[in-house]
C-alpha cells in the first residue's frame, strides 16, 4: 500500500485511542515512524530495478524482521526522543509496524512471509496498489479525531468502526473475487 495509507491508518488508531495531550503528541511520531519501518527494504531500489522487484516486501515484510523493526523503532524514541516510556513504545512501535503488514497484505504484490528461507509471497489480492476509499476514510478519521470536540469514546468508537468497516470491505473483497470466478465459470 502506499505512505500515505500507511501513514494515515495508524494516525486513524492513535488519534482515536489517546486522549489529546502531552501523551498523544509523545506516542504519534513513533507510530507513524513505525508505519513506514517496512518499508525501508525500498531502498533497494538504489540498486536497481532488478534489486528492488527482488527484495522489496521481502527483507522487512517478514516474520523475523517484525520484532526486530519494533525493537529498533522503540529504542531509536526511547533513547533520542523525550517520552521514557519504554513498554508504550514498544506497544504502538509495535502497532504501526503491524498495521503496515495487515494493510500490505491487501496488495496484488504479496509478501515474502518467510524470506530469507522462502521467496514464496502471500496476498489477498484484492487491491493494485492502494484502495480510494481507504484513502479516503483514513484522511476524514484522523481529521475528525484531531479537530472536533467530540468526546474521546466517541473517538475511539469512529476510529474502531471505520477499521472494522474495512476489515469487512477488504475481506468482502477478497471473498467476492474468490467466488466471482467460480460463478463466471459456472455461467
Amino acid at each position: 500500500m502506499d505512505p500515505a495509507s500507511h501513514i494515515l491508518s495508524t494516525s486513524l488508531i492513535v488519534t482515536g485511542w489517546i486522549p489529546q495531550g502531552q501523551e498523544r503528541k509523545k506516542l504519534l511520531p513513533p507510530a507513524l515512524v513505525a508505519s513506514l519501518a517496512p518499508d525501508l527494504d525500498s531502498l533497494s531500489l538504489l540498486f536497481g530495478i532488478a534489486s528492488y522487484s527482488r527484495y522489496h516486501e521481502t527483507v522487512t515484510h517478514n516474520f523475523w524482521a517484525v520484532p526486530l523493526l519494533i525493537f529498533l523503532n522503540a529504542s531509536l524514541f526511547y533513547f533520542f526522543g523525550s517520552y521514557k516510556n519504554y513498554q508504550r513504545l514498544l506497544t504502538f512501535s509495535a502497532l504501526g509496524v503491524v498495521f503496515h503488514l495487515l494493510e500490505d497484505l491487501t496488495i496484488d504484490w504479496g509478501m515474502a512471509f518467510f524470506w530469507p528461507f522462502s521467496y514464496q509471497t502471500y496476498t489477498l489480492r484484492v487491491i493494485f496498489l492502494t484502495d480510494p476509499f481507504f484513502l479516503m476514510a483514513c484522511m476524514v478519521g484522523p481529521y475528525l479525531n484531531l479537530r472536533a470536540s467530540y468526546p474521546q469514546a466517541y473517538k475511539k468508537k469512529l476510529s474502531l468502526s471505520i477499521l472494522l468497516f474495512f476489515a469487512i470491505y477488504f475481506l468482502g473483497k477478497y471473498f467476492w473475487g474468490i467466488h466471482s470466478g467460480i460463478i463466471l465459470r459456472e455461467w
